[in-house]
């Protein structure tokens, strides 16, 4: 675990100095400063946030189904995100694709918990094959 944080931040050092130009830390001028503070590390901080949210739906999944190989396909929310995208695209707002997106999957999510709810008492392997299909 020590390794894994080691690399994690000899990785984010070499993320905020690398980039179009080398930035030596210790010999900043005040735009390179200006750069690196207000671009290169909001945006290695968000990586980070990003990252660990994904890991955590993916652990949910995972718990949810007592499976180590659930992902956003099993219940096919990643299918109807992308149908929500498509849809965004089709009708020209490719400004609010992500909303489009988010809107889809939240669709399916809440279409399968009502068939679940309908047919109360059913295993995690009814929930699966609910969204698969």
């Amino acid at each position: 675990m020590k390794s894994l944080v080691a690399i994690m931040l000899l990785m984010t050092f070499f993320v905020l100095c690398d980039g179009g130009t080398f930035y030596v830390p210790w010999s900043l001028s005040e735009l390179d400063q200006t750069i690196v503070m207000a671009l290169r590390l909001p945006r290695t901080l968000l990586a980070f946030i990003v990252g660990g949210g994904l890991a955590l739906c993916g652990a949910i999944f995972q718990a949810l189904f007592k499976n180590d190989l659930a992902s956003p396909y099993t219940l096919g929310t990643a299918s109807t995100s992308a149908l929500g995208a498509c849809l965004a695209l089709f009708l020209g707002l490719s400004s609010l694709l992500p909303f489009f997106a988010m809107a889809g999957s939240i669709v399916s999510i809440l279409f399968i918990v009502w068939f679940l709810r309908k047919n109360l008492g059913q295993s995690s392997h009814f929930l699966i094959l609910c969204g698969v299909i």
